[in-house]
């Protein structure tokens, strides 16, 4: 297989999202009614199989490309920079919502197989391969749009059809979100800024949106 053909492997790149797909659907579909234990670890091994390990593999082997085509290098000159980005947006909020258990656990499962599981695969892998195949802008598109569709589809699969309003919300946010943090990709040419952008906001903004809104409501009651 040509490695310098971008048309083959977008079409690759393609075909292992709709893989994810389908383990993802049936993962929810067969795991309705059981323990969020249960789900979290098939979720977990799926994950680390088809959006990590799947996407090195065809990176290595069949691309014979390494790190940097998975938006994983960062120059020497973006540690410091990077590094208080980091702290400023994944540790700083936690001493305003409060860190608990809770918090500690949502973490993992950002790193493990949502937040930095969907940059690493939708944005380093996906989004890379359809730029050098359709040019940036296009490929930005796409991978918005193949973001959202997982979204819905996702929650379709768990939820069933009863859930369409509220599934293609998500969708509609997961899309636009995935322009933005396409955005933050073809900016940086790297995975980490858009990382750490979509795991402290899905954190994090709930929290605070509930913490000024409690504040809120306690200011209009000593007021009244």
């Amino acid at each position: 297989m040509d490695a310098r053909n971008p048309r083959r492997f977008g079409l690759i790149a393609l075909s292992v999202f709709t893989l994810s797909q389908i383990a993802q659907s049936g993962i929810n579909y067969f795991t309705r009614g059981a323990s969020y234990f249960h789900w979290a670890i098939v979720t977990s091994i799926a994950t680390i199989v088809l959006w990590y390990a799947l996407p090195f593999i065809i990176t290595y082997r069949l691309e014979k490309k390494d790190a940097r085509s998975l938006g994983l290098a960062v120059g020497r000159e973006k540690y410091i920079p990077y590094t208080i980005y980091a702290i400023i947006g994944l540790f700083f909020p936690a001493f305003l919502v409060g860190f608990d258990t809770e918090l500690a656990i949502e973490f993992i499962e950002q790193i493990v197989y949502i937040g930095l599981a969907e940059e690493f695969f939708y944005r380093g892998y996906l989004l890379n391969r359809f730029c050098k195949w359709l040019g940036d802008w296009k490929g930005l598109f796409l991978s918005a749009l193949l973001f959202g569709l997982g979204h819905i589809i996702a929650r379709l699969a768990e939820n069933g059809l009863r859930s369409i309003v509220p599934a293609t919300q998500a969708a509609t946010q997961a899309f636009l979100g995935g322009l933005i943090f396409g955005y933050m990709y073809l900016r940086a040419r790297n995975i980490w800024p858009s990382a750490i952008a979509h795991v402290s906001s899905n954190m994090y903004i709930y929290r605070i949106t509930a913490l000024f809104s409690q504040i809120l409501i306690f200011s209009n009651l000593s007021t009244s």
